[in-house]
């Protein structure tokens, strides 16, 4: 299969601080976590079926999709050229330079997917606000919808939270502290649990099916599995595990 890296759009209503920080530290999330999402590609997917990686990263992702289901044939979106060529070095696959927000890139690709995966990306889509954050999250879910063929299915892998005020208070928190600490993780309570970048606008599950039906899409399939969270954390915070398989409303 031909690469192809399309020239990059501006990159529209993402948070330039965030992309900074993923392109200098590159992080390797555990592809396990998406046991869920690749048991449904394994039921819906055939070998000649489409995938493209919304906010790929360093690629573990893809990886784990080309052991664990039939489909051979992919695609890589990034914001970051660096998290894309490390991409380029796991899997054999076509790489966008771009935007999940950005309705220019998701019309260049309309009509083309059998699948899209969102895993862990929407709480990073940070805007100046909350309000704001969750209006890309929207876009993020709208784009990937209009990539997708008639049949296909969105998945999409994010940790959720209960208490929307404490949510709102970490996003306030992590966006003042970041700037303080020129834009440097600032760890507490293991190197997981940060109060500096990247800031990071989280979702109840309830509100993780908003922004999906506001996005254009319809469950079809959803499992939500508790963590616990650390110390004190646990007492005050309800935190889950969700995958959600999506399809056009």
């Amino acid at each position: 299969m031909g690469r192809a890296d399309a020239q990059p759009p501006p990159v529209a209503a993402s948070d330039a601080d965030t992309v900074a920080y993923f392109d200098a530290y590159v992080p390797e999330y555990d592809p396990g976590r998406l046991e869920l999402a690749a048991d449904y590609i394994r039921r819906h997917a055939s070998a000649d079926s489409e995938l493209i990686d919304l906010g790929c990263g360093v690629g573990n992702t893809l990886a784990f999709l080309a052991e664990q289901t039939p489909i051979t044939r992919f695609a890589a979106l990034d914001v970051s050229q660096n998290c894309l060529d490390k991409t380029r070095e796991l899997v054999e696959c076509e790489t966008v330079l771009g935007s999940a927000v950005d309705a220019s890139v998701a019309a260049r690709l309309a009509g083309r997917f059998d699948f899209a995966i969102l895993s862990a990306v929407l709480h990073h889509l940070v805007g100046r606000t909350r309000a704001e954050s969750r209006r890309n999250a929207v876009d993020a879910v709208r784009n990937a919808l209009t990539m997708l063929t008639d049949e296909g299915s969105l998945v999409i892998h994010e940790p959720v939270f209960e208490q929307k005020l404490a949510m709102d208070a970490v996003f306030w928190a992590k966006r003042g502290l970041s700037r303080v600490s020129g834009n440097r993780r600032v760890p507490v309570l293991g190197y997981w649990g940060n109060l500096g970048a990247p800031v990071v606008s989280y979702y109840s599950d309830a509100g993780l099916a908003r922004i999906i039906a506001e996005g254009g899409g319809r469950i079809v399939e959803q499992h939500s599995e508790p963590e616990k969270l650390p110390g004190l954390m646990d007492r005050l915070l309800d935190r889950a595990s969700t995958t959600v398989a999506v399809v056009a409303a």
